[in-house]
């Protein structure tokens, strides 16, 4: 359940890691799901090339993909995403809730596209992404502040959006599962969605190494809290990590 409780980071983290880097972060959460482990390593890896790239801050956020059009303005991506969704291990929850299925990990294909407001140096980024298990839509917004030289702090509020095919699949509970365990009832996922705020920060240590902060918390809709395998619907979440540019 590591990678599952851990998802409301993803965005957060992502949006911090630096171009052609990789790097290691730590970070804990409030539970999410019932039984969580409530801290959590974070791979930090970019690398472009030409209008290729390779991004992740964790598995289920790898993102490879193509940039087809840059400008100073606007940018128009597309990717796929390998581990889209989330692992869970049915074993892994409170023993009352053992006995679910397993949700696996989807292969995704996105597309990403940003707006660079020059004036206010505001960014807008849209996010829609779809597998075999359903999709989703995210919308951030974020406003980078230069301190000096070395600090850059990055605040931010984030908006996702879950079709019910993805709801059902991971937070769903079927008929089946419900029979054999008297502690759940059936529930079928319905179209949901979750906000966020954040903040973000990196300290340049030296050319090469950027020490790394984020901080947030992230609220979930009833179609997602009122599942029984839900713990919470606030989460709260924060983390450090180090990264190298090359």
């Amino acid at each position: 359940m590591k990678k599952i409780a851990f998802f409301p980071m993803i965005a957060l983290v992502s949006q911090i890691a630096l171009a052609s880097s990789v790097g290691i972060g730590y970070g804990v959460t409030s539970e999410f799901f019932k039984g969580d482990e409530e801290s959590h390593v974070l791979p930090f890896l970019n690398y472009e090339y030409d209008n290729y790239f390779i991004d992740s801050a964790t598995t289920n956020t790898l993102h490879i993909g193509y940039r087809l059009m840059e400008d100073d303005v606007y940018a128009f991506s597309l990717y796929a995403v390998p581990f889209g969704g989330y692992e869970i291990d049915g074993n892994d929850l409170d023993s009352k809730y053992k006995g679910i299925d397993d949700r696996d990990y989807q292969f995704m294909l996105g597309s990403e596209f940003k707006y660079y407001n020059g004036l206010y140096d505001v960014e807008t980024i849209l996010n829609g992404e779809i597998g075999q298990e359903g999709g989703k839509i995210s919308l951030r917004i974020q406003k980078p502040y230069v301190i000096n030289e070395n600090i850059i702090i990055k605040p931010s509020i984030n908006f996702n959006y879950y079709n019910s095919s993805f709801i059902d699949y991971y937070f769903g509970i079927d008929s089946g599962e419900a029979s054999t365990n008297t502690s759940l009832n059936k529930y079928d996922g319905e179209n949901g969605y979750s906000l966020g705020i954040g903040v973000t920060s990196s300290y340049r240590l030296t050319d090469a190494f950027s020490l790394l902060g984020f901080l947030g918390a992230m609220k979930f809709s009833n179609e997602i809290k009122n599942s029984p395998i839900v713990n919470n619907s606030l989460i709260y979440f924060g983390g450090v990590g180090i990264v190298y540019t090359f």
